[in-house]
């Protein structure tokens, strides 16, 4: 009998997660899970159950939510409780994800906690997903609709202390050079999406992967990345055609079409054949426009 059978299918792992987050082996799978999902959806929102994640990547209920409250903290996961009965919807920020793995951005130092009596018999100043929830929540919702029995019942308050983090979480404040920087992304998308529907009568897809792509270009092209971008759409080359002209062809060859954009001459392999094959005759001339002056005309049946 096929291993799959028995044990299902392997569930992809980012060593990075533990190597450079620090994260523990709970929380890097969790990560990753979370990682495939963010990346399947349009805007990056997905929900999951308790039992849905256990099947999926072996965790239990607990283990889940220890590793929500640690990407909590380093501010890696949203999470939102809508629709009606009310599911839990995550969110990976993506782009702080791939800051702290590329070292643009230092994780955030976590207060240390203390050994302080709470009022409630608790110790500590952070009072964990399980210390809070009431005793029995850690069994999953067997039939997959909720997230667990407890926390159905519980009220949106109980929930939200459950899952605080260490200390309270400040709103990120965004700099002048991250405003920059989305502004410029989005114009880049805009430019772009433009010329995709002038040219297919269609909007392009854009997701996370797509997201990472347009910061990623405005990195390597600056400011001259929106007029590359229309610049791309209209080149009329079978492969790009082939492939509607995505954006991550753009980004393969960024520093190349940005050439082809400033000297506004379009490069495909039809025009290449036609350069090298004048190239050639150039230099077929060049070295028999040598051979007769070094021979000065004797013994060329050209010249007598």
């Amino acid at each position: 009998m096929q291993l799959t059978e028995l044990a299902g299918s392997a569930v992809a792992v980012y060593p990075a997660f533990r190597r450079v987050l620090g994260l523990s082996a709970s929380a890097a799978q969790f990560l990753s899970q979370a990682v495939y999902w963010t990346e399947k959806t349009n805007d990056g929102w997905f929900y999951k159950t308790e039992s849905e994640w256990e099947v999926e990547i072996g965790l239990s209920c607990k283990e889940v939510r220890t590793a929500r409250k640690s990407l909590g903290q380093i501010q890696l996961l949203e999470e939102v409780r809508k629709g009606v009965p009310a599911k839990m919807h995550f969110r990976v920020d993506t782009e702080l994800l791939l800051d702290y793995l590329s070292g643009e951005k230092v994780l955030p130092v976590l207060p240390k906690e203390h050994n302080k009596s709470c009022p409630n018999g608790t110790t500590g100043s952070t009072q964990t997903a399980q210390q809070v929830l009431p005793k029995g929540s850690d069994k999953c919702d067997r039939n997959g609709t909720t997230i667990t029995e407890t926390t159905q019942k519980t009220t949106h308050k109980t929930t939200s202390q459950a899952l605080a983090p260490a200390s309270p979480k400040r709103a990120k404040k965004k700099s002048e050079g991250d405003e920059a920087k989305q502004e410029a992304c989005r114009g880049i998308w805009a430019t772009y999406a433009s010329a995709y529907q002038d040219r297919y009568g269609a909007t392009p897809v854009r997701n996370a992967k797509v997201n990472r792509q347009v910061v990623e270009l405005w990195k390597r092209l600056g400011g001259e990345a929106a007029a590359v971008a229309q610049f791309f759409v209209g080149i009329n080359d079978s492969y790009l055609i082939r492939n509607f002209h995505d954006i991550g062809s753009l980004l393969a060859k960024a520093e190349s079409y940005r050439t082809q954009w400033a000297t506004n001459r379009q490069m495909n392999a039809t025009t290449a054949r036609q350069m090298e094959n004048t190239q050639a005759n150039i230099n077929a001339a060049q070295q028999a426009a040598s051979a007769i002056r070094n021979g000065g005309g004797r013994g060329n049946a050209f010249i007598r």
